[in-house]
């Protein structure tokens, strides 16, 4: 068996947009000649440690993540260097700092001017760019969206999906980890329906006097709405349209037979619940939420009633 003297130096690591040393970080040195890695000592106060290794070619590598920052040395040519028998020349090393900027896109369904749980929307394209670099990503089931950006540079975000507005911020990013949350507004969905009377000669007498209104059902916070009567050749037949944001809305008292439908968000379903009482009780009228959908409702002239017959595209 025969041995050879080891390759001694030392390594001091720096931080690139403080330029101040590192403390406490474990480097990776890899050798290119074959000859595997090797986990070094935590640099010390001074951001300084001690290697003995065989003499050649080597790399190092860092990617170290702690409290949503991170220092990253990738292995390039530019951190390749060789080392000899006996003592070497002391390698100043660079750590770039990348701090986690994201956030949530959400759709305020409680006007509370915050993201609330189960207010987050899924799928959204976020794009971000900065200078030369360009990221895409899209949003998780809860709306969230993350990404680790270089300490002090400046983006500009952009949310994209169907049905919903395109939403612009600006974030200047420094040395803790930002995130922006961003509100979404919702495209607007036609809503129609028919208010049906037992007589119609009777509905005739009353029907210039019809006040017909959408309301929002609990814990929806919008304006209620004031349908638009469709009149054939000047007489309301009883025939009603609207324009209403997603969401669930009691429909005027005797409805039946309404749709809903349109560009907006689209995405609910007919609750199929059954309720007792007179044949003018107020409705709950469910608006899609992603993409285009139709709904449907009946009121039988008596007994019990409820949704029914909805069907979705």
């Amino acid at each position: 068996m025969s041995t050879g003297e080891v390759a001694s130096f030392d390594i001091v690591l720096y931080e690139d947009y403080s330029g101040d040393v590192l403390e406490g970080i474990s480097l990776e040195l890899v050798s290119e000649d074959g000859l595997g890695m090797i986990h070094l000592d935590s640099t010390d106060s001074s951001g300084g440690v001690s290697a003995d290794v065989a003499p050649g070619n080597w790399n190092l590598e860092l990617n170290m993540t702690e409290d949503r920052v991170r220092w990253i040395v990738d292995s390039s040519n530019e951190t390749l260097f060789e080392v000899s028998a006996g003592g070497n020349t002391a390698l100043n090393l660079t750590a770039s700092r990348m701090v986690e900027f994201g956030g949530n896109i959400y759709w305020d369904f409680d006007d509370d001017n915050a993201s609330d749980v189960g207010e987050g929307v899924a799928n959204v394209t976020v794009n971000i760019s900065s200078n030369d670099t360009n990221i895409s990503l899209l949003t998780d089931q809860s709306g969230d969206w993350a990404v680790y950006v270089p300490s002090g540079t400046y983006w500009h975000v952009q949310t994209g999906i169907e049905g919903y507005s395109s939403e612009n911020r600006s974030v200047s990013v420094s040395t803790s980890p930002n995130t922006v949350d961003i509100e979404l507004t919702a495209g607007s969905v036609d809503v129609s329906g028919h208010i049906s009377y037992i007589d119609d000669e009777q509905f005739a007498t009353i029907s210039d006097g019809t006040v017909m209104e959408l309301i929002p059902v609990e814990g929806m916070v919008r304006d209620p709405v004031v349908p638009d009567k469709v009149l054939v050749d000047g007489v309301w037949m009883g025939n009603w349209t609207a324009q209403v944001e997603p969401g669930d809305w009691i429909p005027p008292s005797g409805s039946r037979g309404g749709w809903a439908s349109g560009d907006g968000p689209a995405r609910g379903r007919c609750r199929n619940r059954r309720f007792a009482g007179p044949r003018t009780h107020n409705r709950r009228l469910d608006t899609p939420r992603h993409g285009v959908a139709g709904l449907r409702w009946e009121l039988p002239h008596s007994g019990r009633y409820g949704c029914r017959g909805s069907r979705y595209r």
